[in-house]
């Protein structure tokens, strides 16, 4: 059972990355970016992480990374009047909350221990045109989230010292303070390799 749920969650995650996996196009095409979109911040309570940096930072973070990611798929911005695209920036949601994950492990002294583990999501809805916003071709999303876990994985320690050869010890691991900054980044990338791929079947 344990290595059918495996299976599962592998084809879960490859499906998922798959939206985000595109390639260069083969001629250059120039696109306008229009970046006045709001910012929806949404925090749960008891949050870790969502407010060590402010909502410009993250703003600054996806656009400069969404910028970089352009040049590598032959796309090129431009402030002229008459680019082959136009993407649209609606909004980006910035999402932390806590949620509780309970050791199922009869043989480990955690077993029923509930831990509070954070959950944090960057999404950015986005639209896509052709020409100077004449015609849309998609109005879509692209997200990236990172969790802290509860793991019984043997870290660097339990090998030095031979302990936790059974995995019955089971640890909290976060995620670095500046982990929003990453997501947006992320989502930043992700951005483009989404629309990228709504490029390629629109000039074909």
């Amino acid at each position: 059972m344990k290595f059918f749920n495996l299976i599962l969650l592998s084809a879960i995650i490859f499906v998922a990355q798959s939206c985000y996996i595109s390639k260069p196009l083969s001629e250059p095409k120039t696109i306008k970016i229009v970046a006045n979109f709001t910012i929806e911040k949404n925090d749960y309570g008891n949050s870790k992480y969502i407010n060590n940096y402010s909502t410009d930072d993250y703003k600054a973070k996806y656009l400069a990374e969404l910028k970089k990611e352009l040049d590598y798929y032959n796309l090129h911005e431009t402030d002229k009047q008459n680019p082959d695209f136009t993407l649209v920036i609606d909004k980006l949601i910035i999402s932390e909350n806590i949620s509780n994950e309970t050791v199922n492990d009869e043989k480990s002294e955690y077993n029923g221990q509930t831990f509070e583990v954070s959950n944090c999501e960057i999404t950015a809805n986005f639209s896509l045109y052709s020409g100077n916003i004449e015609k849309e071709i998609t109005s879509t999303f692209a997200s990236s989230t990172k969790d802290e876990k509860i793991t019984n994985n043997r870290n660097l320690g339990d090998y030095i010292f031979g302990s936790n050869k059974d995995n019955s010890t089971y640890r909290f691991k976060g995620l670095s303070d500046d982990i929003f900054v990453t997501l947006s980044g992320k989502t930043g990338r992700r951005t483009v390799a989404k629309l990228t791929k709504k490029i390629h079947k629109a000039i074909k």
